[in-house]
């Protein structure tokens, strides 16, 4: 059985499916003439990669958009029960060059407001630490959300390349 589907590429579970869960083909089959990626694959590359704010993005897309001043951003947020305070990070959030995404900034400052500070004694720290971070555009992780992106995307060739060599598309 195939490791990746003939049809799409997509990588395949160790389950003796007979049908390839994304392009719904079957895996008996082999394909007469391999189809290139589609646009939508690509779109969709950035969408898996778990970053809020990049649905509908290519990559070549969101590299002008950081060309010209877009960025990944983590926001942080502190949540404090009794003695125990813990200082947590969202997803990954795409900022736009032209979008200041001031409401989901307040919104992890006003969550740390409302139960960061209880904790003895870093509520009381981590708290008005995480909502200046929050307010001044959270922590900046775009060279790494970048190196992570491009070496996946690097992989996903690399895979490509090996089942052209196998004969598989």
């Amino acid at each position: 059985m195939y490791q990746f589907c003939p049809h799409c590429g997509a990588s395949l579970p160790p389950v003796n499916d007979a049908f390839c869960s994304e392009c719904r083909n079957a895996l008996d089959e082999y394909p007469a003439d391999p189809l290139p990626p589609r646009s939508e694959d690509v779109r969709r590359s950035a969408k898996i990669s778990g970053i809020v704010g990049t649905e509908g993005l290519s990559l070549e897309e969101l590299l002008a958009e950081i060309e010209s001043g877009g960025r990944f951003v983590v926001y942080q947020y502190c949540v404090s029960v009794f003695f125990m305070t813990y200082l947590c990070s969202s997803k990954v959030h795409f900022v736009r060059s032209a979008g200041a995404n001031l409401v989901k900034r307040l919104g992890y400052s006003i969550v740390s407001l409302l139960v960061g500070w209880w904790g003895f004694p870093f509520g009381f720290i981590y708290t008005p630490m995480v909502v200046f971070k929050n307010l001044f555009g959270g922590k900046d992780v775009t060279e790494k959300t970048m190196t992570d992106l491009l070496w996946r995307m690097g992989r996903k060739e690399r895979q490509a390349r090996s089942r052209q060599r196998r004969g598989w598309s």
